[in-house]
């Protein structure tokens, strides 16, 4: 038997044209959303390379191209792709245009036993995502890699949030806040 290991980078994997698009210059939710996290100590910056969150970046990816495929299809469900209000740019994963409910896909190593209200950066996104596109409700399916880590077999996971007008008018006032703190 011969055996060569072959070299293979994730991160070069094209999942879908989406992928491939570049983001449009100046301020994203994202980036406000990883600012507020390390400013406020709720999430530290960590040893990980850019490298490393890209490759984190592309599991997600692989999730949220799999889902639209085989569940969150059109004409229903519609892929938005980069959206902008107020010189901040966002890129909502999907929108039901029956319900008119905002679909976010994430994929998270952290433990499911964690209440989904302790994902604070979740929620954050959300709501901005919601306010951009006049949406008060969002469906949110985590994908838990390792589960409740007890033993750590994946799990999937979904709520339906609903926000007040008043909620997401005051979330993104605070992100805008937070945005001018940015320099980029």
């Amino acid at each position: 038997m011969r055996l060569r290991e072959l070299t293979l980078d994730l991160a070069d994997i094209q999942i879908s044209d989406e992928q491939s698009q570049l983001r449009s210059r100046g301020l994203h939710v994202s980036q406000i959303i990883r600012h507020i996290m390390v400013v406020t100590g709720l999430e530290e910056k960590g040893d990980f390379t850019e490298d490393d969150l890209n490759m984190f970046a592309v599991i997600g990816r692989l999730w949220e191209q799999m889902l639209a495929d085989a569940i969150f299809k059109p004409p229903r469900y519609q892929r938005p792709g980069e959206i902008e209000l107020d010189g901040i740019y966002g890129s909502p994963d999907a929108v039901d245009t029956d319900d008119g409910v905002l679909v976010e896909f994430k994929v998270t190593w952290k433990s499911s036993n964690r209440a989904i209200e302790s994902f604070f950066k979740y929620k954050l996104q959300v709501m901005a995502y919601c306010h951009m596109l006049q949406l008060t409700r969002c469906r949110l399916y985590v994908f838990y890699v390792c589960g409740n880590w007890k033993p750590p077999v994946p799990q999937i996971k979904a709520w339906e949030i609903e926000f007040t007008p008043v909620e997401l008018r005051d979330n993104w006032k605070m992100l805008r806040e937070n945005g001018k703190e940015i320099t980029l």
